[in-house]
């Protein structure tokens, strides 16, 4: 057996701002985004779905006719939606047109890379639908079949609620084996190199393609949302808490923020950003990608020697790298005091080092970091302070590290 790791770490709530927050109808569950960027919700009050442009726009409001829940897309933007209760899988196209409706409890729905549907019941068993919405398999699962996902190979995952149960299941059906969540789990999401994201009460897990279980790590109580992003981090939508949590493929936390009231559902779309369904508050909201960890930059103004003489385009080059390092982690530019900086060689420090020092060390506080340490004249006097080499390669050496 393979070192199993038990993750907590406790990380300051990060304030990055979403990029925008929109009105849904009552109740917003799930959410997905297609591949052009459009984010579908539905609203399990309101029985609705609704589609937003990546600006947040409105772009069409469907009916359903019952509670909405689940929400899927295919690779030609078709859009398929469960609804709790109300025993149905509905087909739309990218505009808004019922293409086809079928009869059967449902409750979490997925597709894999070859357009077939996985639908669970939320009871014992999930069933397979090819695009034209015929019936191809039903199986039966351990008890509480919530949430589904499938993988590149079209292996299908089921989270079995009551039983306490991850399944795996081939694309004909067979059981290829489970393994015991240990708390009750309610969804699942699958990364691009076939791992395995569960949410427990309190707890979230990773397991290999094979279901041994990587590590745990500590999520709120009641979380609903699960998501992964292209670099293998994951989401995590607390509905009790008002938070997203991201965790990165090691399970350690780099950042929590705080959302709406009562979010469920969440996605990622293909630049990194975060979409998140409050279903209390009944809005959608849109984060920037935060704490995107460690970089290498390429530097192109050189240093050679502690003796290199520091122009204003070593400066202009550094407020351009931590301001992009304050993007990754969802906080705005640096309001420089000096925006235009000389040309020529910059004998005294003046306000330089101490505002880039300020910019990079918000980065490491928003991703709930220690603020750096700078050896190099930690106090500087504007004016008197003469700019030194080291100055500017430990500025270099915070940016590239920042979380």
């Amino acid at each position: 057996m393979g070192l199993i790791l038990s993750l907590s770490y406790s990380v300051p709530t990060a304030s990055a701002a979403p990029l925008w927050t929109v009105t849904t109808g009552t109740g917003p569950h799930g959410v997905v985004v297609d591949g052009s960027g459009n984010i579908y919700v539905t609203n399990f009050d309101a029985k609705q779905l609704q589609k937003f442009n990546s600006a947040g726009a409105l772009q069409w409001t469907v009916s359903t006719g019952t509670y909405s829940y689940g929400v899927a897309t295919d690779g030609s933007g078709n859009i398929y939606v469960t609804s709790y209760g109300g025993a149905k899988l509905f087909k739309y196209n990218s505009s808004g047109t019922l293409q086809w409706s079928r009869g059967i409890g449902t409750y979490g729905v997925a597709v894999d890379g070859s357009g077939y549907i996985y639908i669970t019941s939320g009871t014992t068993t999930f069933s397979k639908y090819n695009n034209a919405g015929t019936l191809l398999d039903t199986e039966t699962t351990a008890s509480g079949a919530h949430g589904v996902a499938t993988d590149a190979s079209g292996n299908v995952y089921v989270a079995c609620y009551t039983a306490k149960q991850l399944q795996k299941y081939n694309s004909t059906g067979t059981l290829q084996g489970w393994v015991s969540t240990v708390n009750y789990p309610e969804n699942v999401a699958v990364d691009r190199s076939g791992n395995i994201y569960v949410t427990c009460t309190g707890q979230l897990r990773k397991y290999n393609s094979s279901l041994a279980l990587q590590w745990t790590s500590t999520i709120g109580n009641t979380s609903y949302g699960v998501a992964t992003d292209a670099s293998g981090n994951i989401f995590v939508s607390n509905y009790s808490d008002n938070t997203l949590q991201k965790f990165n493929s090691a399970g350690v936390l780099s950042g929590t923020l705080t959302t709406g009231t009562g979010p469920r559902g969440a996605a990622t779309d293909g630049s990194g950003n975060v979409y998140v369904a409050n279903y209390s508050a009944n809005t959608l909201q849109k984060f920037p990608p935060i704490c995107n960890g460690p970089v290498t930059i390429n530097w192109n103004e050189s240093i050679t020697a502690a003796t290199t003489s520091i122009r204003g385009a070593h400066i202009a080059e550094l407020r351009t790298q931590v301001n992009n390092r304050r993007a990754d982690a969802g906080l705005s530019a640096y309001p420089w005091t000096v925006p235009t900086l000389p040309t020529g060689t910059i004998p005294f420090i003046d306000t330089y080092i101490n505002e880039l020092r300020t910019g990079i060390s918000g980065v490491y506080t928003q991703c709930g970091w220690s603020a750096p340490s700078f050896t190099t004249d930690p106090t500087i006097t504007p004016g008197v302070t003469p700019v030194k080499a080291a100055h500017i390669n430990e500025l270099r050496s915070k940016a590239s590290a920042a979380p």
